[in-house]
């Protein structure tokens, strides 16, 4: 829709912002292969521990996906300028405005994993294909008019409500997600790393991205928010 309805030089720009997204999903494709068959094994021999390995999966996977979002967000002007010539300056909206989607998109997957393997697969199929609907007219209807910032924010607000159904459904069939001090901790671990982040921006962007990932994980280790299942999931990806 944006090719065919906007200047050509517009599909440059949000292609440039959108591909370094597409880059990061190895993270949540490593992630999913890794926990599923964890989640089909204990819905077959342990449902009783379904919800703690759900539990536990969300609490990882949010550790890793917040200072991505957080930093990619900050630092996206500078990502840019360090990446593309100056004329692809603009496509940093893009990457700021997909990579705030990227703090609870991610989430989705774990969540869509874990609803296959407890076998309701139907709901996926569903709310997929109503979300795709939805998608599309929106693009129809904003893109022609905005350009390609509406299919940033478009593509933002798709992850934010594939997150909210599946998680409201995961609620539903009775894993509701507890432990939310947990993930406070990792919010305040992240805004003290976005702090830092501000601080250095003027600094080489390589310099200020390696203090802010010091930054974050002392925060998480004096914070106490590692435990054994973050050190498990989290050898089991680096293996994939």
């Amino acid at each position: 829709i944006l090719k065919y309805t906007r200047p050509e030089e517009e599909m440059g720009l949000f292609s440039a912002g959108y591909k370094l997204i597409t880059i990061l999903t190895f993270i949540p494709t490593a992630f999913t292969q890794v926990i599923y068959p964890v989640f089909s094994g204990f819905q077959t021999t342990a449902p009783q521990k379904l919800h703690k390995a759900l539990e536990d999966s969300l609490r990882v996977m949010v550790q890793i996906c917040l200072p991505l979002a957080t930093g990619s967000f900050i630092l996206a002007p500078q990502i840019m300028a360090f990446l593309f010539p100056p004329e692809y300056a603009s496509a940093a909206v893009v990457l700021r405005i997909i990579s705030a989607g990227i703090a609870v998109g991610y989430l989705a997957w774990i969540l869509y994993s874990f609803l296959i393997a407890v076998n309701r697969q139907t709901f996926c199929m569903w709310n997929s294909l109503g979300v795709a609907l939805l998608v599309f007219s929106s693009n129809m209807l904003l893109v022609p008019v905005f350009g390609y910032t509406a299919v940033a924010c478009i593509t933002m607000a798709t992850e934010l409500v594939l997150f909210l159904s599946s998680m409201l459904y995961v609620r539903h069939i009775g894993y509701p997600i507890r432990g939310i001090m947990v993930y406070a901790k990792v919010l305040v671990a992240a805004a003290v790393m976005a702090g830092v982040l501000i601080l250095m921006q003027d600094l080489p962007l390589v310099v200020t991205a390696a203090c802010g990932g010091l930054v974050y994980f002392g925060m998480l280790q004096f914070l106490r928010t590692f435990g054994d299942q973050e050190r498990e999931l989290l050898s089991r990806i680096l293996q994939r």
